[in-house]
Parts: C-alpha cells; structure tokens; sequence
C-alpha cells in the first residue's frame, strides 16, 4: 500500500512512499513495492538495509520498475548501514509498480529492509 508522504506535519500530494521489510526472502521476493503511482516523470529515492543474521549474499538486492531493473545490484552491504540511491527522472506509466526485490535466496534470519519514495516532478 503506498501513502502520500509528509514531513514535519505536513502532507505532499505529490510524493508517495511504502516501507517493508521481510524474513529471509527468497528469490526474486519483494522487499518493498510501491504500487503503479499515477503516469508522470519523478523523482525516486530507494533506501535499503539489513538486519538479523549476518547475511553472506551481501550485494543480493535490485530496483525495479515493473520488470525491468532500474538498479541491477545494490552496492554490498556490511554492518548496519543502509545504502540509499536516488533515481532522478524516472517516467512511470501508471501500470508499472517501483520495487525492492532480492536476487536470489536471503540466509535464514536475514532481515531485509526497505523504503521508496516517488515525488512527482513532471
């Protein structure tokens, strides 16, 4: 489910965002989706990271924009930072879903994490 997104108490109807997080995902799970925002041209910000058991399949996550990758691999993750990449100009369709998915099975007790948002620039 995605949600307008606000900041300091105030709503941006022109941004929307979704956070998820998963248990040892396997192949080709989704970690977080953002469902079909409306057609238009935006700005998109990912936000991945781990948790749980030490995962061995450090660089095991990509963006997607329906089926296409819009990020083949995320950098590799070591410890509790969080990778964050910004996609500027991203054309939606309103068909096609943003998601966080993993590559291939996560090590048991993994926790992957994520977070999208799109905000509307055209």
């Amino acid at each position: 489910m995605s949600s307008a997104v606000s900041s300091f108490g105030q709503s941006d109807p022109d941004s929307l965002g979704n956070a998820g997080s998963v248990t040892a995902p396997g192949a080709g799970s989704g970690v977080t989706t953002l469902a079909a925002p409306p057609a238009g041209v935006y700005d998109v910000t990912f936000a991945f990271f781990l948790s749980g058991t030490a995962e061995t399949a450090l660089a095991n996550v990509r963006v997607r924009k329906g089926t296409t990758n819009i990020v083949n691999t995320l950098p590799s993750i070591t410890g509790a930072a969080a990778v964050v990449v910004r996609c500027p100009r991203v054309t939606l369709d309103g068909a096609s879903a943003l998601s966080i998915q993993s590559i291939a099975a996560a090590t048991a007790g993994a926790v992957y994490s994520g977070w999208i948002i799109a905000t509307r620039v055209g």
